[in-house]
Formats: structure tokens, sequence, C-alpha cells
């Protein structure tokens, strides 16, 4: 029967959708995230996400290239487990939008180098499915043997429960976990602090403080992505590279580069956290930059910023009296327990 389900946060619904499939008393329960011009009576479901296991390649032909071509007899890949690469690996794992009008395929023949291949399968988190045909739930009507008891006869099955695998051991995580969050925030603000420049990479790594996410963004070669940041100094880091930097970077970089300071102490590099004078993370400074992430501003102490001095003037002074300096200060704060601020809370 299909119903409908609205949920308060993108993050909630991206992790029902990426966690798929689900299963209700051992039947497929099919989700869909629907558009907002969609009518209901002109939704239909008939796709699903499974991961799949392809067995028995050879060991150099387990890699991404191979997947696509399995994926492109099953249905749309939608993830690629990275894990199960390389060498020694039993199974190349990747998740696919099968078409549950379709059975169940138990093998797939594919063609390596001059040589034809079959290459079985198996699904994880499979739900009730026919073991004469292999059609899914729902779809059992389209089996020959629908309304019958041959459906789930063993005796007369083409496949088995051998199509099943069992789902990785993972981690439960609900949406993003805190972890994952504060973990985000902190790369956010971490940055290389360049001395010999042995350490940062030029186009992966954020080492460039004057630069949006202090990353470089000047289109390049592939072969260039390893290249360190001491590669554009001169000998014995006597200097910025100039010609080399103003031939690879664009004018903003080229600037934003050469303030960077280099020193002769011949120290390593290390990372700093940007958003506190020390390069040391606290989680006040965490904070902030959470809840500017979110839209909201965040309070500042009287003391930072451009009215340093008309703040600590009118705390040193006598007047006015100490509970109106407390009601300006909160005034222009916007912390007054208002309704208005009570709200972002």
């Amino acid at each position: 029967m299909p119903a409908t389900a609205r949920m308060r946060r993108k993050e909630d619904m991206n992790w029902v959708l990426e966690n798929q499939p689900w299963h209700y008393e051992g039947g497929l329960f099919a989700i869909k995230a629907l558009k907002e011009n969609e009518q209901p009576s002109t939704i239909t479901i008939q796709h699903s996400a499974f991961w799949v296991r392809a067995y028995d390649i050879p060991i150099a032909c387990i890699n991404p290239s191979v997947a696509k071509t399995l994926v492109g007899q099953l249905g749309e890949i939608s993830a690629l487990d990275h894990s199960t690469e390389g060498l020694f690996r039993k199974f190349l794992r990747f998740k696919v939008n099968l078409d549950l009008t379709n059975p169940l395929q138990r093998s797939i023949t594919i063609r390596i180098k001059g040589n034809t291949l079959t290459i079985s399968l198996k699904y994880e988190s499979l739900p009730i499915y026919c073991f004469c045909c292999g059609f899914i739930g729902p779809f059992f009507h389209n089996c020959e043997y629908y309304d019958c008891n041959k459906c789930m006869d063993t005796s007369s099955m083409k496949n088995g429960s051998w199509l099943k695998a069992s789902p990785l051991k993972r981690t439960p995580q609900i949406c993003p976990s805190p972890s994952t969050a504060r973990r985000q925030i902190i790369t956010k603000g971490m940055r290389w602090n360049v001395e010999k420049g042995t350490n940062a990479l030029v186009w992966k790594d954020p080492w460039v403080q004057d630069l949006p996410n202090f990353r470089i963004s000047t289109p390049h070669r592939d072969w260039l992505d390893d290249i360190r940041v001491y590669e554009l100094m001169h000998e014995e880091y006597a200097g910025w590279n100039i010609a080399k930097l103003r031939e690879m970077f664009n004018t903003q970089e080229v600037a934003a580069i050469r303030s960077i300071p280099l020193v002769s102490t011949m120290r390593r590099d290390k990372i700093l956290w940007y958003y506190t004078k020390n390069g040391i993370y606290s989680v006040q400074s965490g904070y902030r930059v959470a809840k500017q992430d979110q839209g909201f501003s965040c309070a500042t102490t009287s003391s930072s910023g451009t009215d340093a001095k008309i703040w600590r003037w009118m705390w040193r002074s006598e007047v006015p009296p100490p509970k109106i300096k407390i009601f300006l200060w909160k005034c222009l704060k916007n912390i007054l327990p208002v309704k208005k601020a009570l709200i972002k809370k």
C-alpha cells in the first residue's frame, strides 16, 4: 500500500535513502523521494537500491571500470565500496538501483581482454523473493507460478537462498553523528603554516591564508596533483620563485602566496586553527564557526573588534550605573531574552 511521509530535515531523508533497502515483515519497503510538482496518482515505484557483490573476478580486474561494466547490465550505479577493491579481495561490491519489474540475475557474462567470463552475483539484505523466477516481493504477479504453491517450492527453483549475502558490518549512524559534525567544523578551520613546505600539497591542502578556504583554485593538470609547496621556492628556501608562481597561478593567488613569509629556521610545517590567535582549536571558536554556518550571528567579546576602545571606556566609567551597562551590552549584542532571540536558541 503506498504511503507518504514528510521529514523535517533533509539530512534525515538522505540517510533513509542512502541506507536502502528497507524491509517490513520480510517484504520490501520501497522508498522514493518525491518532487514538489508530482501528483500522488502518477507516482510509480519500481526501483530500489541494493548492495550487490560480484564474485570470481580476476584479481587484476577488481576495479571501478569493471564495476561500471557489470552495473550497465543491472541498473544505475549509486555507490562503489572502494574497501573491496585491490588484491586479495573475494568480491567487488557496488550499490545499484535495480528495476523491480525484472527478476534477479544470478550471473552476468562480460568480456575482459578478449576472454568471456561468467560473474556470479549475490545481493545484500534481500527481502522475500520467488525461488522460481527471481521476482521480488510485490512483483510476484509477474511470475508464471503466481497463485500456486510452486513459487516457493525448492524442488523446482532456479534461484535459492545462495543469492543472499550478509550485509557488511558497519557502525550504524543516524544522520551525521556529533563526531562527524565536529570533524567537519575542525577541517574547515585547519590550514598548514608553511615553513619548509615539505608537508603541504599545493592543490590538495589548505595552506594560503588569504584565499577562500585557504586553497588554490586555479585549474591544473593531473600530473601536478602531488607537488608540494617547497617546489615553488628557490633552492635553500631563499624565497618564492616568482617566475614559477606567475606561470602557474592567477594574480590574486600569486599575491596571497608572496605574502607568506619564509624563514630560514628549517622548521617543519605544522597545522594551525585559523579562528584563534594562538592557532590552537578551542570549543568556543568551534561553536562560533558552527553558528555562522547555520546563518546565526555569534556574539563576540566586548574586548574584541573595532569597537574595543568604546567598550573599554563604558565598562571602566562610573556612569551609567552597572545595570544600565549590562542592559546596553545585551542590546548591542542582540542577546536580550526577547521572543525573537529565544527562537534561535
